[in-house]
């Protein structure tokens, strides 16, 4: 797993195939058809900080936090900090947002078989902003 912070966008790689096809990551339940155009169902930020991880580890990053609300908290960092055994084997990429609180749309990079091959969250520095759904 690999991480990079490239200013306007960051993206955390999977695996090292290369993406066949980019599709906007979606949660259960949500559909692209029910977005205005220009919208996006976005990552939420609410600290000026998006942590990445595997959905397993869900119920356990919210423990980690509240053991200790700091453990996410990325100020002043140039990279992403890589936190470290949120459940065994998985760990959080977690970086500063582009431009602070709000909603940022996230990309997922498939294979030609489909798998995820990277995450790539667009953090709005380049662009106006879209409204978020």
């Amino acid at each position: 797993m690999t991480t990079n912070l490239h200013g306007v966008a960051a993206r955390l790689r999977v695996t090292e195939d290369p993406v066949h096809r980019w599709e906007q990551a979606l949660r259960t339940g949500q559909s692209r058809s029910a977005l205005p155009p220009g919208g996006y169902f976005g990552t939420g930020v609410d600290s000026g900080v998006i942590a990445l991880f595997d959905v397993d580890a869900v119920n356990a990053v919210g423990r980690a936090e509240d053991r200790n609300a700091t453990r996410f908290d990325v100020p002043g960092a140039d990279r992403p900090v890589r936190v470290h055994d949120i459940i065994p084997g998985a760990d959080a990429v977690a970086f500063e947002s582009g431009l602070g609180d709000g909603s940022y749309p996230t990309w997922v990079g498939r294979t030609t078989a489909g798998r995820v091959a990277c995450f790539v969250v667009d953090l709005l520095l380049l662009a106006p902003r879209s409204s978020a759904s």
